[in-house]
């Protein structure tokens, strides 16, 4: 799906963005059914970006149903702490976790929750005095 986003964006493809939408429509009306117990188990694995790719195609057609489907993919056991402030990234692998942050921010920028800036500004805030090797 990002890279008809991308095709879109860099060509005006209409086409590559028909296609990314149809593609978010299929994974919203995939993932809604799922409850929200077995959906986040089955976020404990890796799945890029794709909270941030829903969030690119919301900010590109204004729709908010592709909002309302990036959610699907946001781990409360892992923006919630950051949301409180609290430091808890001790032992998680950073290519698994920096695209959830991505969509984080991304979601701030779209919706202008400031829940999503907090979360991604202490994450960064962590990132730079706590969590690196000096």
């Amino acid at each position: 799906m990002a890279g008809m986003l991308d095709m879109y964006v860099l060509t005006g493809n209409s086409d590559a963005l028909r296609i990314a939408e149809d593609m978010a429509r299929w994974l919203g009306d995939s993932f809604w059914p799922i409850g929200t117990e077995q959906r986040q188990r089955m976020l404990r694995n890796e799945y890029g970006g794709m909270n941030e790719v829903l969030v690119n195609l919301a900010a590109l057609t204004g729709k908010d149903r592709y909002l309302e489907t990036a959610r699907l993919f946001e781990q409360p056991s892992f923006l919630d702490p950051l949301a409180d402030r609290r430091g808890e990234l001790q032992g998680l692998h950073a290519n698994t976790h920096l695209p959830k942050i991505i969509g984080a921010a991304g979601m701030y920028e779209v919706s202008g929750d400031r829940r999503y800036r907090h979360i991604a500004e202490y994450f960064l805030e962590e990132v730079l005095t706590a969590r690196n090797f000096t």
